[in-house]
């Protein structure tokens, strides 16, 4: 290691809570853990392929220290250049090791350095869109250069910080902008910035991040972001058949999924909160290629809170792209859930435009005008798009906070 770099780590040391060195994990500050946390993660040209991959690792490993769960920690990340480019999401509901299987398969693009795009994004489409009222939201931005908008990027920080995240900078090398990282860290800098010589260096700073990270507290959003203003609340729940769904066409359904949580909150007042499970359905033991989706239905209805303190309506939309194997076991599970008071939507694709069944398990006639609105059938993840109208006047007409 070099010696500025050294000096550099062990400075951080004596600035740093006290941790031991070898263990894999950290237990107090992190044992049970509540927090949403997303990496913002620089692949722009400037970073060379092995360097990246230091940056990859360097993730993978902080992670693996959180106590990861739905209902725990829960981790983002995004990469930034020329264009944004999300590889997972908090809304996904993946279990420890496919979240560490998500984050190891992360491939280098390379291209320019929009770091203020990076925290737009992450601020609408990550907290915004899946941040838990009452949590912690840490944003962990690792960058190498200058922004290619210095106004953009402090703008879309300050965006950040009124929203109640703590934000760390780790800037890396000698081409960054000091001024420019301090003022998208959280304050004090002297806790949320840290600045090293080379990738080298990440390791040696990854439990000291991993403690920070763990022990950031909830900070209330500012202005009109106020949690406790907000009157009516929709709580949308996206239940994903993900058995033998690509990478390609998962991301075609989270983009679906967000542009239902858009258009909604651009057109009504209502605050809107999104869960997502993406879940690997048991095939059926005949011979219908089916599968059962009673299991996935069951915790999207555990997902609906008992007690709120603000009017919540509820919906709950499944994706399947396969025929409907458990039809009565699914049928009981839909009416739990409409005990609850969650509307329960359905699109099929492909295979999964198996309106018999889809009818069965929601108990409803295919001809009748309520199966009409609220089961929609494509033929592809593509047409997929055509529909985002039809699911928001599904969910819409059933809130009853407004």
């Amino acid at each position: 290691m070099h010696a500025r770099a050294l000096s550099m780590v062990v400075a951080l040391w004596a600035a740093w809570p006290s941790v031991s060195y070898g263990q894999t994990s950290i237990g107090g500050e992190c044992e049970g853990k509540l927090a949403d946390v997303v990496f913002i993660l620089d692949t722009s040209s400037s970073i060379l392929p092995e360097d990246f991959r230091k940056q990859i690792s360097f993730t993978e490993n902080v992670v693996r220290m959180f106590d990861l769960s739905p209902g725990k920690t829960r981790v983002g990340v995004t990469l930034f250049s020329d264009a944004i480019y999300p590889k997972l999401s908090m809304g996904q509901t993946l279990d420890r090791a496919s979240t560490l299987k998500a984050i190891k398969a992360i491939t280098y693009i390379g291209g320019s350095t929009n770091t203020g795009d990076a925290l737009k994004y992450v601020l609408e489409k990550e907290f915004l869109a899946f941040g838990r009222p009452g949590v912690s939201k840490v944003a962990l931005v690792l960058t190498d250069g200058q922004s290619q908008n210095r106004e953009k990027t402090i703008e879309a920080a300050q965006a950040l910080h009124a929203a109640g995240v703590a934000t760390f900078v780790i800037g890396i090398g000698s081409q960054v902008d000091q001024s420019e990282l301090a003022s998208v860290a959280s304050t004090p800098t002297s806790k949320y910035l840290i600045q090293l010589t080379d990738y080298n260096a990440l390791e040696s700073v990854r439990l000291q991040l991993a403690s920070l990270t763990c022990e950031a507290d909830y900070i209330p959003p500012q202005g009109d972001g106020a949690e406790n203003e907000a009157l009516c609340e929709v709580l949308l729940l996206s239940g994903v058949d993900a058995s033998t769904m690509s990478t390609t066409d998962q991301n075609k359904v989270l983009s679906f999924i967000s542009a239902i949580t858009d258009t909604l909150s651009s057109t009504t007042a209502w605050r809107i909160r999104t869960a997502q499970i993406f879940n690997d359905c048991p095939v059926t033991g005949g011979t219908s290629g089916g599968r059962n989706y009673a299991p996935l239905i069951r915790k999207l209805r555990y997902l609906v809170p008992n007690d709120r303190s603000t009017p919540l309506s509820s919906a709950a939309l499944l994706v399947l792209d396969s025929p409907v194997a458990d039809v009565m076991p699914a049928n009981r599970e839909v009416m739990r859930a409409m005990f609850k008071k969650v509307n329960v939507i359905v699109v099929g694709v492909g295979d999964g435009n198996d309106s018999s069944g889809i009818a069965k398990m929601l108990r409803e006639s295919p001809s009748s005008e309520k199966f009409r609105s609220r089961v929609f059938l494509v033929n592809n993840y593509d047409q997929l798009a055509s529909v985002v109208p039809n699911v928001v006047a599904a969910v819409t007409q059933n809130v009853v906070c407004a």
